[in-house]
């Protein structure tokens, strides 16, 4: 499945010190949410007050990760990677003492802090896509899956973390945690800053920088053609399922049972990491988009009320293949698109799943009330089975194959 040289990344600095960074706040990104519904609901703010401080959070990461891929390919992402971290560990280190010091905040308070980890939090995202070839260069694939499996397994220690601080020691205790997390990623960032002379400032106005990354966008047939079916399969499929899943999972079995299927959906991604490592297929959009089929699995388990044990080995092998075909869609992308304007399409790539990913969780309810549960799992199953269908009929996407992983890479720029 994977190799011991796989391993043999973390002697290289700059992917050591990187791979910190981002497992470090990705721990912190996955404690959030816990303390911050625990927080916003013992205010007094209810479902409602909770529901605006999230979509204030994701509303600004959308709009902000766009401007976040305009200036990471100007001047460069670690910049602006750093001032979000450093951003983020001031706004989560006043929270903590706010509440230490003073109690429940007001809620204009959490709907500012909202907007303001959003904005970081978009500005930080573009340079993801983009530092790899950087700090890994001729060795992108290893290196993202191996981060991929850190990180999904960030998110299952960190959802578990964030439910045992708060009931030990309250919100406050995940905020203090997030604020030291964040510490830890900007100082590995910042340690980042001498590894290479720094990349020259565009010459060209900003706004001819968004006019190109769109025609850039425009260009790759195979790109934005992915992008927009995943679009419509976030809003479609993968956000009320999201929703309704919890919600189905919880209602039939309990809390406990919906947290081992997502032990077991997270465990899946974590192998799918460290398996991908070693894959090199011909044609690796094909072969993304054939691993996406079985995402369609626990939609439908869940939707006829299978037994737990079925509907759990649908979700462990869920989160193998989606995390498979992510490091593969990530690594084409890196390696087909130029490094200047690589940061530009990849702030397409998150901004347009994630948008109509919101509206599809905020639709569910609806869906749910006119067609029913089953029938809403059911009908995401069809639409993610459809998705893949058309990406694999596409000419351009089928038979895209895979590049020459350069050898060299762009400077780190602060």
């Amino acid at each position: 499945m994977f190799r011991r040289a796989e391993f043999e990344l973390f002697h290289v600095r700059p992917y050591r010190l990187f791979f910190t960074a981002r497992v470090t706040s990705a721990l912190s990104d996955a404690m959030i949410p816990v303390g911050l519904a625990v927080a916003a609901l013992s205010a007094g703010f209810g479902a409602g007050g909770l529901g605006l401080v999230l979509a204030g959070q994701v509303g600004m990461f959308v709009v902000f990760v766009m401007v976040g891929g305009v200036f990471a390919d100007r001047f460069g992402p670690l910049r602006q990677m750093i001032g979000a971290d450093v951003t983020r560990f001031v706004l989560q280190g006043t929270l903590a003492g706010y509440l230490i010091l003073v109690g429940h905040p007001p809620f204009w308070f959490f709907l500012l802090g909202s907007l303001i980890h959003g904005t970081a939090t978009g500005l930080f995202q573009p340079g993801l896509g983009s530092m790899m070839p950087t700090i890994a260069p001729g060795r992108v694939q290893e290196g993202s899956g191996l981060l991929s499996s850190a990180t999904a397994l960030m998110a299952v220690i960190g959802a578990a973390a964030g439910g045992g601080l708060v009931a030990v020691a309250g919100p406050q205790a995940v905020f203090a945690v997030d604020t030291c997390a964040y510490a830890v990623s900007a100082v590995c960032l910042l340690r980042l800053r001498g590894t290479s002379p720094a990349q020259p400032e565009a010459a060209q106005h900003w706004k001819q920088d968004i006019v190109e990354g769109w025609r850039e966008f425009r260009s790759r047939t195979w790109f934005w053609t992915v992008i927009v079916v995943f679009a419509v399969m976030s809003l479609v499929a993968f956000g009320p399922f999201f929703v309704l899943s919890i919600s189905v999972l919880t209602t039939r079995h309990g809390s406990t049972a919906f947290g081992l299927m997502l032990a077991l959906e997270m465990a899946g991604g974590v192998l799918g990491g460290l398996s991908v490592a070693r894959l090199r297929p011909r044609f690796p959009l094909r072969t993304a988009f054939l691993l996406t089929f079985p995402m369609a699995l626990p939609m439908v388990t869940i939707g006829v009320d299978a037994p737990l044990l079925l509907t759990g080995a649908a979700m462990f092998v869920s989160g193998w293949t989606r995390s498979m075909e992510l490091v593969l869609w990530t690594t084409t992308g890196q390696t087909q698109i130029p490094p200047p304007v690589l940061n530009r399409l990849y702030a397409y790539d998150v901004a347009g799943c994630t948008s109509l990913l919101a509206v599809g969780q905020a639709l569910s309810g609806p869906e749910a009330t006119l067609i029913g549960e089953r029938g809403a799992l059911l009908l995401s199953a069809g639409a993610t089975v459809l998705g893949c269908a058309v990406l694999l009929a596409v000419p351009a996407v089928r038979s895209l194959r895979a590049a020459a992983e350069p050898l060299t890479a762009p400077a780190l720029a602060l």
